[in-house]
């Protein structure tokens, strides 16, 4: 078997093994994912898309959306505060050619996969709790009880 053959064979079985994972419930599924790339980098070529498919079960339109949420989220910020434009000379993202080692990329700081994984989350019907202006967790917080915080405003 040729090499690209090979590495083919190697992504179809390790989604194969994580659509199983997922349908048994296992909730090590992408941990288990991350530790399978880092023994074979041939798996950083899965498109996250499949990954979305098969963990979370997401249609093919849906799964995309997550990877162009989480591209939006963390493009970078000029330093005007508005995001660059891209020049008609570069491609432009695309989020079907999206693949794990992007996801993955050490340079973000784990801030794609967590955008995506945020992404994921609120399209399966996760809600974030509103910032509590009277919450008094902050270390060196010595405000008196019922105080509302000045950074947050009050509902």
């Amino acid at each position: 078997m040729n090499p690209v053959a090979a590495a083919a064979q190697a992504r179809a079985e390790c989604l194969a093994e994580l659509r199983r994972k997922a349908d048994r419930g296992d909730t090590d599924c992408l941990p288990w994912l991350i530790a399978r790339t880092e023994q074979d980098p041939r798996l950083l070529a899965i498109h996250v898309w499949m990954v979305d498919q098969a963990v979370f079960g997401a249609t093919r339109f849906v799964a995309r959306r997550h990877v162009a949420q989480a591209y939006e989220w963390c493009r970078p910020v000029s330093p005007g505060g508005r995001k660059p434009r891209t020049a008609r000379r570069q491609h432009p993202f695309r989020p079907a050619t999206a693949t794990l080692g992007w996801l993955l990329d050490g340079r973000t700081g784990g801030a794609r996969l967590t955008a995506w994984l945020l992404a994921v989350g609120l399209g399966l019907g996760f809600r974030l709790d509103p910032p509590d202006p009277y919450s008094h967790g902050q270390a060196g917080d010595d405000r008196a009880d019922g105080t509302p915080r000045a950074d947050i405003p009050a509902q």
